[in-house]
């Protein structure tokens, strides 16, 4: 397949996900759908999993590995604040 410089690249997706809590660590798995996917790439479906910690009653750190089955896509850090 050709990919052109103009080729639509955006994707929407939706997901189903489950956060397991083990203290201040927790462990996230995710199981999507991209319902918007106009350039085909591995596949519409995608998992995602990971790991989180808390630090405080609202901020949070996390690390994610988005996949297609068995290729892997991308790894993910993120921080954030839970209200």
């Amino acid at each position: 397949m050709e990919v052109q410089a103009d080729d639509d690249y955006k994707r929407v997706g939706i997901f189903l996900g489950h956060e397991l809590f083990i203290n201040k660590m927790s462990v996230i798995t995710q199981l999507g759908y991209y319902v918007y996917y106009p350039f085909d790439f591995e596949g519409r479906m995608y998992n995602r999993v990971g790991l989180k910690r808390y630090f405080g009653k609202q901020w949070f750190g996390a690390i994610t590995l988005k996949s297609h089955g068995a290729a892997a896509e991308a790894v993910e850090f993120g921080v954030g604040i839970r209200l």
